[in-house]
């Protein structure tokens, strides 16, 4: 890390449940903040399984959640009533309750081209931006959002010209593609927060500290900021 670059801060519980608590307290005072301060607030969330009892305790919180814009680190090219969709989990684990008012606007739109689709949804995303609260994950690989290693499309949307909001990426892994927010746009998000479970993900974030490449470990955008990076660990 550089002087410029506040080290990340880490926050270790002995369960996922006192995790996620703790999480949902700090990120319903940050998002409370955030309206306090500008009126509304934007909160960007990640996919996958880990997140969602988290998204659950979320949901519950008291807020104006009329005022609160939630929307997608990433999205898998798929419609939303398939089983690997992250819009699908978003609405079933965190739209609901009192966060049902809250708006939300995904990534993935079945009834356009990809070529339609990117200025489409970067133009919604735009007034909402910088993000209030991101929250994370990080795959066994370093990647974050859908900014994987080896990615043909990595390097542009690692450093985009044209303040490039959303790239389309393709994962090395063969499954479908993807569309992520950009390294930047996550860089410049006010809070952020990564999630992470279980021994290998630690081990994971260690590699990324232990060198200095983006391309290599792609998570280290989120160390980037000028806020520190909080850690959210449990085995």
């Amino acid at each position: 890390m550089t002087d410029q670059t506040p080290e990340p801060l880490w926050h270790i519980h002995d369960s996922r449940d006192d995790l996620f608590a703790a999480l949902t307290d700090s990120v319903l005072l940050e998002l409370s903040d955030a309206i306090s301060a500008r009126g509304t607030a934007t909160l960007a969330v990640s996919g996958g399984n880990t997140p969602a009892p988290f998204h659950r305790l979320l949901s519950a919180g008291d807020l104006d959640w009329s005022k609160i814009v939630i929307t997608l680190t990433d999205e898998r090219l798929v419609d939303e009533d398939h089983d690997r969709s992250n819009a699908r989990m978003v609405r079933q684990t965190l739209l609901r309750d009192k966060a049902v008012k809250a708006v939300f606007i995904p990534l993935w739109r079945p009834d356009m081209t990809t070529e339609a689709m990117i200025p489409q949804v970067s133009g919604e995303l735009r007034h909402h931006l910088p993000v209030d609260v991101c929250i994370a994950g990080m795959g066994e690989d370093c990647h974050t959002a859908s900014l994987f290693p080896c990615a043909p499309e990595l390097a542009d949307a690692l450093t985009p010209e044209n303040d490039t909001i959303l790239a389309l990426m393709t994962p090395p892994d063969g499954l479908e593609p993807r569309l992520t927010l950009t390294g930047p746009v996550l860089q410049q998000s006010r809070h952020r927060h990564l999630l992470m479970a279980g021994n290998a993900k630690r081990a994971a974030f260690a590699r990324a500290e232990a060198t200095t490449s983006l391309s290599e470990a792609p998570v280290r955008i989120l160390m980037a900021g000028q806020t520190p990076l909080h850690i959210h660990y449990a085995p």
